[in-house]
């Protein structure tokens, strides 16, 4: 677990704040024999609050951010119950939701002596991403050879790839044997947004799309919603229908 904060009270009483390194350790030297008090991580305690959802924001990040390192704990809270009606899937929001943030009680001390190694384990959800990887036909690429966050993985038959990432990271970066890509992570709003981090950014990752900052009646957006429309055996209407944006959740898988 890198880079998260702990606290000590040393020995002598004094207390020491510091960072997990890149592999989730830390060394204190010169401490007096005795006792610490320990904290790993530490979580500074709050009371119940709310949390504006910005852009990029997914709850296991959010969630972390505010002591949870299982983001169940946050998403079903009951305080979140209208959301997840509205919300199918908690790491697809839209800026602008208000997440109920349950209470952070203080947490128990770990006491341990100077002159030792001491392990610590959290119970711990993993935030994982997943990507299709699709020929220039948007057909599945079977056995396609790729890196993901530094993952070497290598594509099922649906084309599709898995790799566990920090619940803090913006953007991934995913390597092919031809070209290297920036992935933004959590950037995906739902299908009913109509921004080009809604429905405009499905269609343009699966390649219906050129532009998706497009306006929404622009020639090239009706033609890519009826071509995704043709390719899926809906309706040709060129209207972000009921349909549509099913399937496209459906074919995006969030």
């Amino acid at each position: 677990m890198p880079n998260r904060p702990y606290r000590v009270i040393k020995p002598d009483g004094t207390t020491f704040d510091g960072t997990l390194d890149s592999n989730g350790a830390a060394m204190l030297n010169g401490l007096d024999p005795g006792n610490c008090q320990i904290w790993c991580p530490y979580v500074e305690p709050h009371p119940e609050t709310t949390y504006a959802v910005k852009d990029a924001d997914h709850v296991s990040g959010v969630a972390q951010r505010f002591g949870f390192d299982d983001y169940t704990v946050v998403w079903n809270d009951p305080g979140n119950a209208d959301l997840q009606q509205q919300r199918p899937d908690p790491h697809v929001l839209q800026p602008g939701d208000v997440l109920t943030i349950p209470e952070v009680k203080a947490a128990a001390t770990a006491n341990k002596p100077t002159g030792a190694k001491h392990p610590f384990s959290i119970n711990s959800t993993p935030l994982k991403v997943r990507i299709k990887v699709l020929d220039r036909a948007a057909k599945p690429m079977k056995g396609a050879a790729v890196t993901v966050a530094g993952n070497q993985l290598t594509a099922d038959g649906t084309g599709l790839v898995e790799a566990s990432i920090e619940k803090s990271a913006t953007s991934i970066a995913m390597q092919d044997p031809d070209t290297t890509f920036t992935l933004d992570v959590g950037s995906i709003n739902p299908t009913d947004d109509t921004t080009d981090a809604g429905y405009k950014a499905r269609l343009f990752n699966l390649g219906f799309l050129w532009d998706p900052t497009v306006a929404d009646t622009d020639d090239e957006m009706v033609i890519a919603l009826q071509d995704f429309q043709a390719e899926y055996s809906l309706t040709v209407s060129g209207q972000l229908d009921d349909a549509t944006k099913s399937q496209l959740t459906q074919t995006y898988g969030s």
